[in-house]
C-alpha cells in the first residue's frame, strides 16, 4: 500500500499520522504533532484506515534476526529470534511483546493508547493483554504491542501485519484529597448498592 506522510520537525507542530494515498489528502488528528524515531528500516508508521477512523492501525515489525520476548501460559520467559518466515507464534494464553519498530515523542499533557483490533479479537482471539497499553509522554524507547491469545489455537503474527491500533488521549491532572464525611453526606446518588447491584437486565 502506498502511503503519504506529512513531514514533521521540532519546529512544525502541525504534523499528522500517515494515511493511505488512495484517500487523497492526509488526515490530521486534531493537528497534534507526533515526532517518530524509526528504529528499524522495516518499520511502518501508524496508518488511519479511513478518513473517519478513530484510531490508527499499528504494524508488527518482525524482520529476520529480531528478538521477541514471550511469556508462556505458565509464566516461563522465552526469547525467540525471528527467522526467514518473519513471524512469531502466539500460543493459547501466552503473552508476546510485539515490536513496532519505532519510538514516539508524545507531547506533554497527552498519552498514546494501544488497543486491540476488533477483527483480530473476533477471528483469532488476539487481544492487547493489559486492556490497553499506555505510552507516557516521557517514554522515548521503542513502543510494543503486548498481545495475548485467548483462543484455544496457536496464532501466527507476521511481519507488517496490523497487530493493534492506537490513538492520542489528553491527560487530566489530579488533585487528591481525603475527606471526613458521614454516610448521608457521602452517598448522595440514587444508587443503593455496590458491585453487581444494578443486575444484568
Amino acid at each position: 500500500m502506498s502511503v503519504e506522510t506529512i513531514k514533521m520537525s521540532a519546529e512544525n507542530m502541525n504534523a499528522a499520522l500517515t494515511v493511505p494515498a488512495s484517500l487523497g489528502r492526509p488526515v490530521t488528528i486534531n493537528q497534534l504533532a507526533l515526532r517518530y524515531r524509526l528504529l528499524s528500516q522495516d518499520a511502518q508508521l501508524p496508518v488511519l484506515a479511513t478518513s473517519d477512523s478513530a484510531a490508527a492501525d499499528v504494524f508488527a515489525c518482525l524482520p529476520v534476526g529480531r528478538e521477541v520476548t514471550v511469556y508462556s501460559s505458565k509464566n516461563d520467559k522465552q526469547v525467540r529470534t525471528i527467522t526467514e518466515s518473519q513471524m512469531v507464534r502466539v500460543e493459547p494464553f501466552s503473552r508476546v511483546l510485539i515490536p513496532l519498530g519505532w519510538a514516539v515523542a508524545v507531547p506533554s499533557g497527552y498519552s498514546m493508547r494501544i488497543y486491540s483490533r476488533s477483527g483480530l479479537t473476533l477471528k483469532h482471539g488476539l487481544v492487547v493483554a493489559n486492556g490497553q497499553g499506555i505510552v507516557d509522554a516521557d517514554y522515548r524507547h521503542e513502543v510494543f504491542a503486548l498481545v495475548t491469545n485467548i483462543s484455544g489455537c496457536t496464532v501466527e503474527v507476521r511481519h507488517a501485519e496490523r497487530i493493534a491500533q492506537m490513538d492520542i488521549t489528553p491527560i487530566l491532572s489530579m488533585r487528591q484529597t481525603v475527606v471526613e464525611m458521614s454516610d448521608d453526606e457521602w452517598f448522595t446518588t440514587d444508587r443503593t448498592g455496590g458491585v453487581g447491584a444494578t443486575g444484568v437486565r
